[in-house]
């Protein structure tokens, strides 16, 4: 269902976000990714790198950066492989004082430590992308200062 999130929660439609045509000033929000389909098409602007979902507006505005590209494909289409470091079940507390978990997975890495930062007040201490310690532990949390 394309409604919920693979967390199970309501999709969050972001309607402030604006993108720029890269041929002119006009600008397009999220609700009008269709209108900017068709502004593309009509003015035939080419962007070199195209989503691979036919279904996807992407895969007609296309980005400039194969990396740009990448990064959409794995947020939006991709299957999440991080779980938050900090998930104990829908209603459990992992550690005393690191709150209640309501997203157990993340498209990348990245979207996982700003989750981890901003809803649990923590950062994982690593080493190259690995937990220190394997298993996550009160003492790998170091707290953020707010």
């Amino acid at each position: 269902n394309s409604d919920v999130d693979r967390n199970g929660r309501k999709r969050r439609i972001y309607r402030r976000t604006q993108f720029s045509c890269s041929h002119c000033t006009k600008r397009f929000s999220v609700a009008d990714l269709n209108e900017y389909c068709d502004h593309v098409i009509k003015y035939g602007i080419q962007r070199p790198y195209k989503c691979s979902e036919s279904s996807c507006p992407w895969s007609i505005i296309g980005f400039q950066r194969k990396l740009e590209r990448d990064r959409h494909h794995t947020r939006k289409h991709g299957v999440p492989r991080y779980e938050c470091r900090f998930w104990a079940g829908p209603d459990n507390e992992k550690f005393p004082g690191s709150k209640i978990c309501t997203t157990q997975w993340h498209a990348d890495a990245g979207n996982r430590t700003r989750h981890e930062r901003s809803v649990h007040g923590y950062y994982v201490a690593t080493s190259r992308g690995k937990n220190l310690s394997g298993d996550l532990s009160e003492k790998d949390m170091i707290p953020v200062n707010r």
